[in-house]
């Protein structure tokens, strides 16, 4: 078994590095990481312990990791929702949803499905916490359960009972 030395390894990652013109982490903008950064680099320059030098310095590498995939996460947090902008003179109330679904890009537009449930409404609704399964529940009592990406049906009943909420 060959192993490659320092030297080797260097030039065969420069190698992939100008091959590949997306090599390594997608850069993080300096704004976004003074919003995580919360303390100022200790200075070990000073410390003569070399085990307690070694240790602070794993800390600040652990800390610095920590910032970067805080700010690289931030566009995963869900705080904000999605807001529907009209044009002067339009309301909000007068876009249906074919309008919505013709203007979406592709991936949006196929996620676009109909559900009929006039009868026994009104109805709560939850997803999961991937969104993948949705479970509806109607005020008279019809409770139903869905995968929302194959928009099969997985259990549909009539519980006889007001559905107040649904989880």
């Amino acid at each position: 078994m060959n192993k490659m030395t320092t030297k080797e390894e260097e030039t065969a990652e420069n190698e992939i590095a100008a091959k590949d013109p997306f090599y390594g982490d997608a850069p993080i903008p300096e704004d976004r990481l003074e919003r995580y950064n919360k303390g100022t680099r200790i200075k070990t320059k000073k410390i003569r312990d070399r085990k307690l030098k070694g240790t602070l310095d794993l800390t600040e590498k652990k800390y610095g990791s920590a910032v970067k995939q805080a700010a690289r996460y931030e566009l995963l947090l869900t705080e904000e929702p999605g807001f529907l902008e009209t044009e002067e003179g339009e309301e909000s109330w007068m876009i249906d949803q074919q309008s919505i679904v013709k203007e979406a890009d592709i991936a949006s537009a196929n996620k676009h499905f109909q559900l009929k449930l006039e009868e026994f409404g009104p109805y709560r609704i939850d997803y999961t916490r991937n969104g993948r399964h949705l479970l509806i529940g109607g005020k008279r009592g019809h409770v139903a359960a869905f995968d929302w990406m194959t928009k099969r049906l997985t259990c549909e009943m009539n519980v006889m009972e007001s559905v107040e909420d649904i989880k």
